[in-house]
């Protein structure tokens, strides 16, 4: 019974994967960005075969469809053409190995690490720009198992205990799970200047709140400081991003909950 099912399926494989598709340029002719793609010849709508999105004149993504979700090995590249991150899609979910490259020609790993249905499991590690290892973070336990830097400081936390508030200095600070500076480097990758701002030139720094639980959650984000134009809503949509990256900080070698104060700046390039 058992090589008849497999016989099936094996059949059913071959016919959707043999199925009539149509090559479609939606790149406009005035324009040097768009996509190309295929789809089913007998449904037009469902995107199917090498898909590849091209914007300012270069290939900036490439893939795969099957019957309308992403599938297989996924590369984004730089403007020469360097693969600056490859992962792998499975039913329109990432799963499967993760690798991202700082743009000096993809050599140097910048984070490597795997997907299951969509989220981080597992180890990951993330590298400096010389190579050397970062930090190591186990994503299934919630664990820091290597850090280069630097986690104790001299600044005093408000540290919530019992629904108390204390202040005091941590053994280790909280930690935002990445690369050096992954902090700035993730605001000023992540930020959108809104409109507003721009055509009038505000300029300043907008401060987000949120408390980091000891079990690493993150709740309660909020504007304490805002500029106007817009800024408060997008520093603050921005920071939310980042909810499930942090590492709460330890008094005692226990895990401790510790409201957040985070400034992000908005300033016009001169």
């Amino acid at each position: 019974m058992r090589p008849i099912i497999l016989l099936l399926l094996a059949m059913n494989f071959l016919q959707v994967n043999a199925q009539e598709t149509v090559k479609i340029n939606d790149i406009p002719k005035k324009s040097s960005s768009g996509e190309i793609y295929h789809v089913l010849k007998s449904d037009k709508s469902i995107k199917h075969g090498p898909y590849e999105l091209h914007q300012y004149g270069r290939l900036a993504v490439t893939g795969q469809f099957t019957q309308g979700q992403k599938s297989g090995l996924w590369k984004e590249m730089d403007y020469s053409g360097h693969v600056l991150k490859s992962y792998h899609y499975q039913n329109d979910r990432r799963n499967g190995p993760y690798t991202e490259y700082y743009s000096e020609k993809g050599i140097i790993t910048k984070a490597a690490g795997q997907f299951t249905e969509d989220k981080e499991s597992g180890k990951w590690d993330f590298f400096n720009k010389d190579g050397t290892l970062h930090m190591s973070f186990d994503f299934d336990k919630r664990q820091v198992l290597h850090y280069s830097g630097e986690r104790k400081s001299d600044t005093e936390w408000s540290i919530l205990v019992d629904g108390d508030t204390l202040k005091v200095k941590l053994d280790k600070d909280p930690l935002l799970i990445g690369n050096e500076k992954a902090l700035m480097a993730y605001i000023g990758k992540n930020i959108h200047y809104p409109e507003i701002v721009l055509e009038n030139g505000i300029e300043g720094t907008v401060v987000i709140a949120f408390t980091i639980h000891s079990d690493g959650s993150c709740t309660d984000f909020r504007i304490v400081r805002d500029i106007g134009g817009g800024c408060g809503a997008e520093a603050l949509r921005v920071l939310k991003l980042t909810a499930n990256f942090w590492v709460p900080g330890e008094k005692f070698g226990e895990a401790v909950t510790t409201p957040m104060h985070v400034p992000v700046k908005f300033k016009m390039s001169r």
